[in-house]
């Protein structure tokens, strides 16, 4: 059976490529395997592929199911050369989006400022 389950970050963005036949993503994820860090080349197809390609990110830790997967190709100079790689089948996202809203954002102002923003009209005086 051919089958890999994986945690990791991305270490870089999802490359997204278009072709004809449907798209494809690849990244790196990085593997803390306790003493030392293994990095494992990973590749998605057709929707999946997109998704992965918008929604993820450097440094997003996410969980990826699939296969290990091999690929043979000859270099310029003749030498032949494998690559072995994850093939996605299913992915999660193990962390939430963070988001910058205005509440976390640092604001600078002095008291001077929000006596101005305080409305004085006479008829808001409860006396």
């Amino acid at each position: 059976m051919n089958s890999v389950n994986l945690v990791g970050r991305l270490t870089n963005d999802p490359e997204l490529k278009v072709f004809e036949s449907g798209n494809y993503s690849s990244f790196t994820l990085a593997i803390d395997n306790y003493k030392s860090t293994v990095f494992i080349n990973c590749s998605v197809y057709g929707q999946k592929a997109d998704l992965i390609a918008k929604t993820l990110h450097k440094g997003n830790l996410i969980s990826v199911s699939g296969r290990l997967d091999q690929r043979t190709y000859e270099t310029q100079t003749g030498e032949k050369k494998v690559v072995t790689f994850i093939s996605i089948e299913s992915f999660d996202y193990l962390e939430k989006k963070k988001v910058e809203t205005e509440t976390t954002q640092k604001a600078s102002f002095t008291a001077q400022d929000v006596f101005d923003e305080i409305s004085t009209d006479d008829e808001d005086l409860p006396f």
